[in-house]
């Protein structure tokens, strides 16, 4: 798929749902030289899917620079979308995750009105994946320190996972990035950074 209307683009990661829809995540240009996260579905003959969003296209844009760099589907055929973000007030940025409906809507049952934004400054999100129940698992980097963040269904953090719902990996000197994420049918994470 070409679209000259994202000229200035990049797709980050790629994810099928149940009905072999293709979704691309990643970031274009706006007309202000910012970034802003962005998910498009294209339907299995590789034409956008007017159903997703009345265009095939979903953006995300808080303020200044935003990028998509993963993105999964749940059991119920909601889109995740993960990344990063900064605004003028927040320079070293935060993760966020969004959850849009399979219309492209974002879903105001999760976090809050369909999106989590992470407190601590600097936070990334690299990629995402999904453990049973529909609970998202997002991986990235907090200080130099590999992070992962579990989630329950409705976007609050997992208090299962770790007492918190975080489990951080390094800093105090090392630096730690993870870079790849999977998580089996029992449960487990696999990281790869």
């Amino acid at each position: 798929y070409d679209n000259a209307a994202l000229a200035a683009s990049g797709g980050a990661d790629v994810a099928v749902d149940a009905s072999n829809r293709v979704l691309v995540a990643g970031w274009f240009g706006d007309d202000l030289h910012r970034t802003d996260a962005v998910v498009m579905r294209l339907t299995s003959g590789g034409a956008l899917d007017t159903a997703f969003s009345g265009d095939g296209i979903v953006t995300f844009d808080d303020g200044e620079d935003e990028v998509a760099s993963a993105v999964t589907v749940d059991g119920a055929g909601r889109v995740l979308l993960a990344g990063s973000a900064r605004t003028a007030n927040n320079s070293a940025g935060y993760m966020f995750l969004a959850r849009l409906t399979s219309a492209g809507a974002l879903d105001n049952t999760f976090a809050t009105a369909g999106i989590y934004e992470s407190t601590n400054t600097g936070d990334r999100g690299y990629d995402a994946a999904m453990a049973s129940g529909n609970r998202p698992v997002v991986m990235g980097i907090r200080s130099g320190a590999m992070i992962l963040w579990r989630f329950a269904e409705n976007g609050t953090l997992d208090a299962t996972f770790d007492g918190d719902g975080i489990v951080t990996s390094g800093g105090a000197g090392e630096y730690r990035i993870g870079r790849g994420l999977c998580v089996h049918s029992d449960d487990t994470v696999k990281v790869a950074g």
